[in-house]
């Protein structure tokens, strides 16, 4: 077996390039409550979701989430009673 002196080993050293991995963010299903076709952009992520219907399920990034859930319609009843929410957790 031929030996190898350690100035030739060094010499063949390889340049490996390191690649940041993207970050994987889990989703969580919200189903829309009212009886109406809405399309919504994510206000952390920018990502356009999608409804139709009252009963449709749309699987939501876990970042956009919390903000979708404090949707509620604007307008109040005479009582002063706060809006109905537009979506819940999907199942």
């Amino acid at each position: 077996m031929e030996s190898r002196n350690t100035t030739e080993w060094n010499s063949k050293r390889v340049k490996v390039e390191y690649y940041p991995v993207p970050e994987v963010y889990k989703t969580i299903r919200l189903v829309l409550l009212r009886n109406t076709h809405l399309k919504i952009r994510g206000s952390v992520t920018g990502n356009e979701y999608f409804f139709r219907g009252a009963g449709s399920v749309v699987d939501v990034d876990e970042r956009d989430v919390s903000k979708l859930l404090e949707k509620k319609r604007n307008n109040s009843c005479c009582s002063g009673m706060l809006g109905q929410p537009y979506f819940g957790l999907g199942g």
